[in-house]
């Protein structure tokens, strides 16, 4: 009998969570191996660099793939691939080799972020899009999360680790090659670049930006943090898991609330809490649990909705072709501030002590809320619409709504339709549309 994954953005979901146990357990494992070789502190830090570099360079190629074959031919195609990368952590212990590797693992991931965020911004377009997002980062945290479960099974000496590893990688392939949906649209032949992207939702790359500096700073040195107030390393584990567990609730309620009062709204919030939980941490101890748990939650469910809301953002102004170039430009920028926000946190825990990561959390959300506030009170909008912005849609795990309306001027290639729609009104130059809603809803702006 045949398996039939029907359910609109279950099967790029199911894929999401296979492949972050793989990816989440493969990370681990080799920076335990790197430290159980004692290699040099500078090569360390390269092997681990290089995914991210990968991640960059994959990024601006992968959408290429997806362009001449396909998202299921890609996908499957660029996880056979990593697969075989990381089963060769077992052939070789050459630091240099790794380095490759690692590289190499980046650019396949970034091709399959890509696929799975432009078939879930598909599936799910307007003002559905916040929860879709929100359920993507739920699924990629948890599958993190397993892949660490998984070690005490596997250990960290010999094979085994990297056979598990790449056993959950291969596996992400099935739901998409099984699935019964209608693939996104091939991207346009003309793919946007990063400046056009960052003409029509100027928003989102801030929002991307915003979300590596803040993510790539916190995630590696908030055990530094903990530390620092004398927590063992039971009590740091348990800091970790509420920060990552604890935040990663919160994502759908904040995925909702961008669907009611518009991204740039929830952007602002999610900003504006990362500011105010920095300061609050940043000013309490341990010694007051209740409060030093509560922020912590706070601070994690705000700064690991900033991606999802950046993303959801950038496809409201996205027309279906568009949207894998889209994840691109949002995938490069958050790679490389992902890169610079550990070396800017370490610099300022240096000079300023273990609270000076804090500084830089606050300084991240400070910049991106005046940035919103900002083009709020000068006016200037927050992009250009390209493709349905107020589509009433069937939540993610439900039956599909047709598009309904068609792509504003200058889209490089019209969506899809499958039921009859209204030809969309002219732009004005603020970026918003005048066409109208499907049961439009009086009062509620999209920002």
């Amino acid at each position: 009998m045949m398996i039939g994954w029907t359910r609109p953005g279950l099967a790029a979901l199911a894929a999401a969570g296979l492949l972050l146990i793989g990816s989440g357990l493969m990370g681990t494992v080799v920076s335990l191996r790197l430290d159980a070789r004692a290699e040099s502190t500078a090569g360390t830090a390269l092997v681990l660099a290089a995914y991210y570099g990968g991640l960059a360079l994959g990024s601006q190629w992968c959408g290429t793939v997806v362009r001449r074959v396909g998202h299921i031919r890609a996908f499957a195609a660029l996880a056979a691939l990593a697969t075989a990368l990381c089963l060769g952590h077992a052939l070789s212990s050459s630091a240099l080799t790794w380095l490759a590797l690692r590289g190499a693992f980046g650019l396949c991931m970034a091709g399959l972020f890509l696929v799975i965020e432009s078939w879930l911004c598909d599936r799910a377009a307007g003002r559905a899009l916040g929860s879709t997002t929100g359920w993507y980062v739920v699924v990629t945290y948890t599958g993190t999360g397993l892949g660490q479960l998984l070690l005490p099974a596997v250990g960290v000496a010999g094979p085994l680790p990297f056979v598990a590893a790449a056993a959950a990688v291969s596996l992400a392939a099935l739901p998409l090659l099984l699935t019964v949906e209608e693939q996104p649209p091939l991207p346009a032949p003309r793919g946007l670049s990063l400046r056009a992207v960052g003409t029509r939702a100027p928003l989102a790359l801030v929002g991307a930006a915003a979300s590596g500096w803040v993510t790539g700073a916190l995630v590696p040195l908030a055990p530094v943090l903990a530390r620092s107030h004398g927590l063992s390393v039971p009590e740091i584990a348990r800091f970790m898991a509420i920060l990552v567990v604890g935040g990663t609730l919160l994502q759908l309620p904040l995925g909702r609330l961008s669907d009611r009062i518009g991204r740039p709204r929830a952007i602002a919030v999610a900003a504006a809490v990362v500011v105010v939980m920095s300061v609050g941490l940043s000013t309490s101890s341990p010694a007051t649990p209740v409060a030093w748990y509560a922020q912590t939650v706070l601070l994690g469910g705000a700064a690991f909705a900033l991606y999802p809301l950046a993303l959801a953002q950038a496809n409201d102004h996205a027309a279906p072709a568009e949207r894998v170039d889209v994840s691109a430009a949002l995938l490069l920028t958050w790679a490389v501030t992902a890169t610079a926000g550990p070396l800017a946190g370490t610099w300022s825990m240096d000079r300023l002590g273990p609270r000076g990561l804090l500084v830089v959390l606050a300084g991240g959300g400070l910049a991106l809320l005046i940035g919103v506030l900002a083009r709020a009170i000068l006016g200037r909008g927050y992009g250009t619409a390209s493709g349905p912005r107020r589509a009433i849609v069937a939540p993610l795990i439900g039956a599909r709504a047709a598009p309904v309306a068609a792509p504003a001027p200058g889209s490089l290639e019209a969506p899809r339709s499958r039921s009859p729609v209204r030809a969309a009104a002219p732009v004005d130059h603020h970026g918003s549309s005048s066409r109208l809603d499907v049961n439009p809803r009086p009062g509620r702006s999209d920002g």
